[in-house]
């Protein structure tokens, strides 16, 4: 893969090689900015789940406002670390105190169509220090070179019949307020539930090449059938997540199709994947 946003080298490999890394990334002055985007969301946001977030609230306004927000609070950040590039969605995602709230081992859907060539990466930078005790993210190492570079929100996941059997090979990423864990898209990551007496909140930002073509992936398992869209930059900002989610395209916006079966991976297979690539 060819650097297309990093700065530096030495955090492209990193990131590259582990799928992660993570770093100082903000100072307390910005993360007051944060804190004021999420008492903004937490006063609007009508979502009753256990965890929710800013991009799931089936509100664009909502979302967009959050975005500009965080945007506000960390481009100066985010210009430190990488450069050309581009931000489809910033959001925050909280987690309120119980046992239901954590988050299963899952990949983040990717905007590109060669998802193994580009970076679409995620910056995860918590509003208060991260612990097992209230929900730290856990990543399995090397995961994003694991699988084919093909998924979206439509397509059943190839680790499905095993998710919950991949936490063994997971490993916690305590944060404090300031760093951040950088990520690529496609590695396997969840998170603890929160059993802290506290809310847990943490801003994501989304990024990738400025020249990136958007796209979704819309499987058709009745045809084993991918047909492929283009979206725009704003894609995530200017439709509900229940649309970019289930509505599927109509004839005319469809720019490519192939042909698709997914392929389940077992335990034994997933274990000889974490030989070669960790």
């Amino acid at each position: 893969m060819e650097n297309l946003i990093f700065k530096t080298k030495a955090l492209f490999d990193e990131v590259w090689h582990n799928g992660f890394a993570v770093v100082d990334f903000t100072s307390p002055q910005f993360i007051s900015k944060a804190r004021i985007a999420e008492k903004y969301f937490l006063s609007h946001n009508r979502n009753p789940h256990a965890h929710f977030d800013s991009l799931t609230v089936d509100n664009p306004a909502l979302t967009a406002q959050i975005h500009t927000m965080l945007v506000a609070a960390f481009e100066q950040d985010v210009n430190r670390f990488f450069y050309n590039y581009k931000l489809p969605v910033c959001m925050l995602l909280s987690k309120k105190p119980g046992s239901d709230s954590g988050i299963s081992m899952h990949q983040d859907p990717s905007l590109l169509r060669q998802e193994d060539q580009e970076q679409h990466l995620g910056i995860w930078t918590p509003l208060v220090d991260t612990d097992q005790q209230n929900g730290s993210m856990r990543v399995i190492s090397g995961s994003h070179r694991f699988f084919p570079p093909i998924q979206a929100l439509s397509l059943p996941p190839v680790f499905d019949k095993i998710r919950n059997e991949l936490e063994e090979f997971a490993t916690p990423i305590n944060l404090k307020v300031g760093q951040a864990l950088i990520f690529d898209n496609r590695i396997l990551h969840s998170s603890f539930a929160n059993n802290s007496i506290l809310q847990r909140t943490a801003a994501i930002i989304r990024i990738t090449h400025n020249c990136a073509q958007y796209i979704n992936f819309h499987f058709r398992a009745d045809a084993d059938q991918i047909d492929v869209t283009h979206h725009s930059d704003d894609f995530y900002l200017a439709h509900s997540y229940k649309q970019f989610r289930s509505i599927y395209p109509s004839l005319n916006q469809i720019v490519e199709t192939f042909s698709y079966e997914p392929e389940f991976i077992n335990l034994h297979q997933f274990k000889e994947k974490v030989k070669l690539y960790v």
